[in-house]
């Protein structure tokens, strides 16, 4: 029996495989020689299948191979390919009947990340595979590969319910013979909707078009909402062939974000920021972090006031990270720079590419934090809260999402009662939010105890940072520093602190060093606040302007036309500064 006969088949299988598990796959004969491959994330060069690979071994001793790490297989551990190999490791599976080897499938593993994903359920994985071999297996010995294909379904059913991309299997009359609970969730779907054709459960352009053609998908954007179904991401669509004779297909649904999820991870969305981390000496403030434990237990909305820099959004994360939202996300909101127009795309998913499903979406079961809360569009603040009065979200066209649980935490520096009184902030809105209400003193209020241990703080971050040994302070010149006015309060001081350890060469700081460091930046913010003569100012204005074309094509015409000059005008401005363009 000779795999190379079924190779349409087990490049489908492998693609198969490859969408459930979102791995890439291979698939060798009992020569080693690869019939059916996957490259997801590796090119062709990056797998080789050599005698000494795990994969041969998995053949010569006819059991299954699993190496979630290739230092731990010697062939592997002393290869001389070993530092630049792709492969971080291998599940690899034999395929026997009775007692002929016909070769093995290789799951590879690119990452560390699937290394601990598939750590979590090898058994069922293991199992997944051992199913697909007897597949292959079966399509070698049996014209009834159908029914062989339902039995290995109801064999793979308790694995693919774990997986979270919404699986259908279609026959080859497009009926379904299979799905997961995960594609019923996603569609809203109640009851059985075994052997009906898949168009009229999901009535949809782009499903249409796959059985009117058959051709293979591959993360197509799809998107389905109406009154009963939101559902934003991506389908593929693989066909399952025989001897070029169709079979069926697998599609697989992929909410969209999974993926912004996994961006979240990357991004560090989970704050490491601790309630016995905030350094509360002083009497309010130690007085601010028990109630903002007593907020973060009873999962309530918040507002935190102070001046710039005074630690808000480090409260916020605390408040999270002690609360039963801790395992989710948390994530911050500029509303002071954020566009206008961004704000219903950015929060709620809504705009034209309607794949983006919003920060209050990613966000559920986790705290979003408003920074300047004041700044969000008085619309917005409607929509936010008719949230927090009634916990739905409402998008365009009327459809509305009820399952998004997030708790709100919103700070400010400014006054919001003026800004009630001047009409930019909904008083509603703000009544909901103040009933849990955290206020932080400025640095020059808080307790000596708390000025010396910020600083100590500071020091010790940057000097590892800069990979520089500890560094002690005298106690003259910590007084110096507490003597200071500090703009944006503590993120004055840590710039500052920054800046003193970046530039020292000495394990100790001096009242001496401190007194120079701000004697330098006095100069500079005088020489910055130095008012220019007209000239100075045009010849700064025009230089800037041509800086951010320069190179382009049509330089000149573009600044000026942007200027609201004429050319010849630019042209003698550029000459009397004696400019280059």
């Amino acid at each position: 029996m000779d795999l190379k006969l079924i190779g349409d088949t087990v490049s489908s299988i492998c693609e198969a495989i490859a969408n459930v598990l979102d791995v890439d796959v291979i698939v060798v004969d009992n020569d080693l020689t690869i019939i059916g491959n996957t490259y997801k994330y590796m090119l062709e060069n990056d797998i080789d299948v050599t005698d000494n690979s795990i994969v041969a071994s998995s053949i010569s001793d006819r059991h299954n191979k699993i190496v979630m790490d290739i230092n731990d297989f010697e062939k592997c551990r002393i290869c001389k390919n070993n530092a630049i190999c792709k492969i971080r490791g291998v599940i690899s599976i034999p395929i026997m009947h009775e007692s002929q080897m016909l070769g093995a499938i290789g799951l590879m593993l690119e990452s560390y990340e699937k290394q601990e994903k598939f750590s979590e359920n090898l058994r069922g994985i293991t199992t997944f595979l051992e199913n697909m071999a007897e597949l292959l297996i079966s399509k070698l010995v049996s014209v009834e590969q159908v029914n062989r294909i339902e039995v290995i379904n109801h064999k793979i059913e308790h694995i693919v319910t774990n997986v979270k991309d919404g699986i259908v299997y279609l026959d080859k009359d497009n009926r379904i013979s299979y799905y997961n609970n995960v594609f019923k969730s996603y569609f809203n779907i109640e009851e059985d909707v075994k052997h009906q054709k898949i168009d009229q459960i999901i009535n949809h352009t782009i499903i249409k078009n796959y059985l009117f053609s058959k051709k293979n998908l591959s993360d197509e954007v799809f998107v389905l909402q109406n009154s009963n179904v939101n559902f934003k991401g991506l389908i593929s669509c693989v066909n399952t062939n025989l001897n070029s004779e169709y079979l069926g297909t697998v599609i697989t649904f992929r909410k969209i974000e999974e993926t912004f999820r996994v961006m979240n991870e990357m991004l560090n969305n989970k704050s490491s920021v601790k309630m016995n981390h905030l350094i509360c000496n002083d009497d309010d403030m130690r007085r601010a972090a028990e109630e903002a434990r007593r907020i973060a237990i009873h999962d309530e909305h918040v507002l935190i006031t102070g001046e710039s820099g005074t630690g808000k959004k480090t409260f916020a994360y605390s408040i999270h990270n002690f609360s039963d939202r801790k395992a989710n996300y948390v994530i911050t909101i500029d509303c002071k720079y954020l566009p206008r127009t961004y704000f219903l795309s950015e929060l709620f998913g809504i705009g034209e590419s309607m794949i983006n499903p919003g920060m209050m979406q990613l966000a559920h079961k986790g705290t979003i934090v408003f920074n300047e809360i004041t700044h969000l569009p008085l619309n917005i603040q409607m929509d936010l809260l008719k949230y927090i009065t009634t916990g739905e979200i409402e998008l365009e066209a009327g459809i509305v999402i009820k399952e998004v649980d997030v708790r709100i935490i919103g700070t400010t520096q400014y006054d919001i009662l003026d800004k009630i009184r001047q009409g930019y902030f909904n008083e509603e809105l703000y009544y909901r939010l103040n009933a849990n209400a955290l206020y932080l003193k400025p640095l020059k209020e808080r307790s000596p105890d708390d000025f010396e241990e910020f600083v100590l703080k500071f020091l010790d971050v940057y000097a590892k940072i800069f990979s520089k040994p500890t560094f002690c302070i005298e106690a003259e010149a910590i007084e110096v520093l507490k003597n200071e006015i500090w703009e944006d309060n503590l993120t004055g001081l840590e710039r500052f602190l920054e800046q003193l350890v970046c530039n020292s060469h000495q394990s100790m700081i001096t009242r001496y060093m401190v007194e120079d460091e701000l004697d330098r930046i006095h100069e500079v913010k005088i020489a910055k606040n130095r008012i220019m003569t007209y000239e100075e100012y045009e010849r700064s204005f025009l230089e800037n302007a041509l800086n951010q074309y320069r190179g382009v094509k049509n330089q000149i015409d573009i600044v000026a036309d942007k200027l609201g000059i004429g050319r010849a005008t630019l042209y003698r401005k550029i000459n009397k500064y004696n400019m280059t363009s």
